[in-house]
């Protein structure tokens, strides 16, 4: 539900500006003209960006905290519940990126991003026998029976995000002072997720008390795939060396996805012969189909040094990227990235 309303609320805000962007260059006449710098000769370009993104996702609550209402309901007859989710994170990440400037106006580009995060969270009680730590594991995992409870509770979801795109664009100046560059070309990615939901202390508690120790469930989701990608990005001068500046783009890979949840048990009392024992619950290989958008909009920076044929770009944007999965629930990345490219 969170990762829900994030995306929504990331997406009406930044689509109207970018639109806004656009619409707002008929009244810009009064804005001198500027073009950004063209040689007469082909140049090479190399740019990094740094990245400070937070990922979401659907569903990535690890368990139920039940409180029981009133001092009568000790067996937790009647209780109040309040679902836990992981807890937020933003972390760094990079995109490098170099590529050529043709004098005919064509560019090619050769782009590599990276972003890992982390998320974590924990909860636990004190007595065993009122323990309020409802068992639900991660993504299907076993143990969701009302009558299982722990002292706690701890879950995690590690994500690496892995991306290579080769693009072909070409520049356009739709007036004096909106520059748009279209973009066509192939985009491969590599998406790890591994979901972990830890319980310890883990008892049967109806229709008998009985310990089955502590569990743990483990679901790997490793995907890769390579598909077309398009999209465009639009510069509108407002001043000086400043330019507004948006993107949109959309690609459309085939995933291979393998896919696996482990369940591993410790000290299971209720299986005296088996107390300590480790089985796959799931173990998947397919391809499908995961399309993604991305949306950023920012400030642009530029300024060419015509003595020494140089030109530097500097940008600040906010981005908006949302995977649509088949197989497991839809991820987002949303943040801030700051860019530094030079033309040589």
């Amino acid at each position: 539900m969170t990762g829900r309303i994030n995306r929504l609320r990331s997406w009406r805000v930044l689509f109207p500006l970018f639109i806004s962007i656009c619409v707002l260059n008929v009244y810009a006449n009064i804005i001198p003209p500027y073009t950004r710098c063209h040689t007469p000769e082909n140049q090479f370009f190399a740019s990094g960006d740094f990245i400070y993104w937070s990922a979401w996702q659907d569903q990535l609550e690890y368990t139920w905290k039940l409180t029981p209402v009133g001092p009568s309901d000790a067996f937790q007859r009647r209780v109040n519940r309040k679902l836990i989710s992981l807890e937020n994170s933003w972390d760094i990440g990079c995109r490098l990126a170099v590529g050529i400037q043709f004098d005919n106006g064509w560019d090619t580009t050769l782009t590599w991003s990276y972003f890992q995060t982390q998320l974590h969270g924990r909860t636990e009680e004190s007595s065993p026998i009122l323990a309020t730590v409802y068992i639900q594991n991660l993504e299907n995992i076993p143990l969701r029976n009302g009558g299982y409870r722990a002292e706690k509770a701890i879950g995690s979801w590690n994500l690496v995000y892995n991306t290579f795109d080769f693009s072909v664009g070409y520049e356009y100046y739709i007036s004096p002072h909106l520059h748009f560059h279209p973009r066509i070309g192939l985009n491969a990615a590599s998406i790890d997720q591994t979901k972990i939901g830890k319980y310890q202390s883990v008892f049967k508690f109806a229709p008998s008390f009985v310990s089955v120790g502590d569990q743990t469930g483990i679901l790997t989701n490793d995907a890769w795939g390579i598909g077309p990608k398009f999209g465009f990005e639009s510069y509108w001068h407002i001043f000086s060396y400043f330019q507004l500046l948006g993107e949109v783009s959309g690609c459309i890979p085939w995933m291979c996805v393998d896919e696996s949840i482990i369940r591993d048990v410790k000290n299971d009392a209720s299986k005296p012969t088996r107390a300590n024992y480790k089985e796959q619950i799931v173990n998947n290989n397919q391809t499908q189909i995961w399309p993604y958008g991305q949306l950023a909009i920012g400030i642009n920076w530029n300024h060419c040094f015509s003595t020494s044929q140089v030109a530097i770009d500097l940008q600040l944007k906010y981005e908006v990227l949302y995977w649509w999965m088949t197989s497991t629930n839809n991820l987002g990345l949303q943040g801030i990235t700051f860019s530094g490219r030079v033309q040589f």
